[in-house]
């Protein structure tokens, strides 16, 4: 659950996976580190990445930048999916010195 920008409250933010005969194939073969790509090229059969959950409810001004950073697990991914859906730059590392980065919880999308 994810704190709203403009109201009191929270909001869910899901990661959705359907056990299809990819993913059982994954699991038996024990290889399940490749589940998340079958989950990232599966949105047609109703899964998706906590990222584009993420990246959605930003995008719809939902939640801000800054939150969707916090709640997720793949800080990288999700940078380059809102530079790349957005066009804002997710981060702004030069303010906090070498090796700290801290997302810029102003920015807004613009798309």
């Amino acid at each position: 659950l994810v704190p709203r920008v403009n109201e009191e409250g929270r909001i869910l933010a899901t990661e959705v996976l359907e056990a299809n005969g990819a993913v059982r194939n994954l699991i038996r073969k024990n290889e399940v580190q490749q589940i998340y790509s079958i989950i990232q090229t599966s949105a047609g059969e109703g899964m998706h990445t906590m990222n584009s959950s993420l990246l959605r409810l930003f995008k719809e001004g939902i939640i801000s930048l800054e939150q969707a950073m916090l709640f997720t697990a793949r800080q990288k991914e999700l940078e380059q999916l809102v530079a790349r859906e957005t066009h804002v730059r997710a981060f702004e590392s030069s303010r906090n010195g070498p090796g700290r980065q801290r997302a810029n919880a102003s920015t807004r999308p613009t798309g």
